[in-house]
């Protein structure tokens, strides 16, 4: 049996669908939730993380009322142990001033643990997370301002386990959990320069804080 759609309920699909794409192309920064400045830019960002530290480069860019942000970072936990991650963040902004933002990413990361000269152990991990993000700018002046935000997000990360070990037979195993984290930041920018500081702690089990410093240039 077919189903037939009427004349004006076509029109209010497609007059919906108009609306819904007009809303979203006017700009309403949504970068500022995450840390990012309102126009998108480049930065160099630098982590102290549990047993290590981490270096790595962000992209935003700001299509309208969405945010989108790829980065990537190499990770030092000390001679025997290095690894490489890589993510994607979609950020829709809600609000005025005061932005509420939605949030969605993917990400990966892969890390090896040379155990001895003949041992191996590495973990390949995918994430998908979401939640919410707000921020707010502070003018100071024409060309200068702080931008205060805070993202609370539920993570859910899937891991395969690869254990080479000397004299055994291989062993491969997986794991998944899932745990809510929150960050806090502070952005300062002048003309198109900008640089800040972020922190971020899982609320499961209250292991270390890790520290994220950045610092770049707008779009």
């Amino acid at each position: 049996m077919k189903t037939s759609i009427m004349p004006s309920q076509a029109i209010g699909r497609v007059t919906g669908a108009a609306l819904l794409l007009a809303a979203l192309s006017v700009p309403t920064h949504a970068q500022v939730c995450v840390g990012a400045p309102a126009n998108g830019g480049i930065s160099y960002q630098n982590g102290a993380e549990s047993f290590g530290t981490s270096h790595g480069a962000s992209a935003s860019f700001t299509p309208g009322r969405m945010g989108l942000e790829l980065s990537g970072r190499a990770s030092d936990f000390g001679d025997d142990e290095s690894g490489y991650a890589g993510a994607f963040r979609l950020t829709i902004a809600l609000g005025g001033r005061l932005k509420i933002c939605p949030t969605f990413g993917l990400g990966g990361e892969r890390r090896t643990w040379d155990i001895t000269a003949s041992s191996q152990l590495t973990t390949n991990e995918l994430s998908g997370r979401g939640g919410l993000a707000a921020g707010y700018e502070f003018p100071i002046g024409k060309s200068a301002g702080i931008a205060p935000f805070a993202i609370v997000e539920y993570v859910h990360r899937v891991t395969h386990l690869d254990a080479r070990i000397a004299n055994t037979e291989p062993n491969d195993s997986g794991v998944q959990d899932g745990d809510t984290e929150a960050a806090v930041g502070l952005l300062a920018r002048y003309a198109r320069f900008y640089g800040g500081i972020a922190l971020a702690h899982p609320l499961k089990d209250a292991p270390t804080t890790t520290r994220r410093l950045f610092i770049g240039v707008g779009f």
